[in-house]
């Protein structure tokens, strides 16, 4: 008996040591995580464009190169222009550069770009004068993550109506839970008992986060344990902000153009056609929609399920006293309206890591 007590000990402090280095393993791979982008890993980058004096305009067209690049494009000609804005008048773009991630760039600038038969006769930093060349940022290909290869997430701030409609369609406890949900846990076994089958989910939005950034989608016991571990140790690391910030911008929100589509900020470009922080409360509404099924109930292939999903989300955010009920009859009465599809093309002179 004293023997078998004996054994007993050491088994657990065996399985208790092996669990330990397991949580610090989880815990390393959480903080170098949270020290990077919201899809986690490095990011793959073309050359950047270079304008020079004389020569031709690569790619043929300038201002298709800054649409490509995310610019948005501005027709007032008394409006001051913004980080990440451009005006074509005529033969001459004007526009306001953005932070570069090359190591080498200079400090963003205010550029004035002269075109003539397609090539570039006259370049003008606006406070600093004549150049002679000048070197677009860029254009960021893929951010390689623990799935693999993915189009890159940005870490705009989602307006407040994106963010309540997320957390009415995906969890409506999360600022109440450490991570992992028991409530929703309970109410899922049970719902799944007596449907016999897998009825409903029972992840939380940071057990989600740590799937998409650190796991495979295989269904099997132990990554689901690992998810749990992982969603905890966000949890204890990150603040609630945070880890709604990365989810918003990095969650997989479908295909379109044979590429898949990841967090809002390029959501709100490929469906809507516009910056984030411009999308109402509708559209907010579909894009949260659509995270439990992004292929299921594609806008553009299933407008119809894609709708009705978009009004559910609605409801809910009104029933939860994340939106004004006014506000929210309004949006539901809101037709489904979309960008046109447009190219979305990832070829590129070569890549850096």
């Amino acid at each position: 008996m004293v023997r078998l007590r004996r054994w007993l000990l050491v088994g657990c402090f065996v399985v208790g040591l092996g669990a330990a280095l397991v949580v610090m393993r989880l815990d390393a791979r959480v903080r170098g995580y949270l020290a990077g982008p919201p899809l986690g890993g490095a990011r793959m980058y073309a050359a950047p464009t270079p304008l020079a004096l004389g020569e031709a305009v690569p790619g043929g067209s300038l201002a298709r190169k800054l649409d490509r690049l995310g610019y948005r494009p501005v027709a007032d000609p008394t409006h001051a222009l913004v980080p990440g804005e451009y005006r074509a008048a005529g033969a001459t773009i004007e526009l306001a550069e953005r932070p570069s991630p090359a190591p080498w760039a200079a400090a963003p600038r205010r550029v004035r770009v002269g075109l003539e038969a397609g090539r570039v006769a006259a370049i003008e930093d606006l406070e600093g004068g004549a150049l002679d060349r000048f070197e677009l940022e860029p254009e960021m290909l893929a951010v390689l993550g623990g799935g693999g290869a993915t189009l890159g997430a940005s870490p705009e701030l989602a307006p407040p109506a994106c963010r309540s409609a997320v957390l009415a369609a995906e969890d409506r406890h999360f600022f109440l839970h450490p991570g992992v949900d028991p409530v929703a846990i309970a109410r899922a076994l049970v719902a799944d008992l007596r449907a016999h089958h897998v009825a409903q989910g029972a992840s939380t939005l940071t057990q989600q986060l740590a799937k998409n950034a650190f796991l495979s989608p295989r269904r099997t016991l132990s990554r689901k344990l690992r998810e749990a571990v992982l969603a905890l140790l966000l949890e204890a690391r990150a603040s609630k902000e945070e880890i709604l910030g990365r989810y918003v911008a990095s969650v997989y929100l479908g295909v379109d153009g044979g590429l898949p589509v990841h967090g809002f900020s390029e959501a709100a470009q490929v469906y809507f056609g516009k910056p984030l922080g411009e999308l109402e409360p509708a559209e907010c509404a579909l894009l949260a929609g659509i995270i439990r099924s992004p292929n299921g109930l594609s806008p553009r292939r299933r407008p119809r399920p894609a709708l009705a999903r978009r009004n559910r989300v609605l409801e809910q955010m009104v029933q939860d006293g994340l939106l004004d009920k006014a506000v929210g009859a309004e949006a539901m009465a809101t037709p489904l309206k979309l960008a046109p599809p447009k190219a979305r093309p990832v070829a590129a002179l070569y890549v850096a890591s």
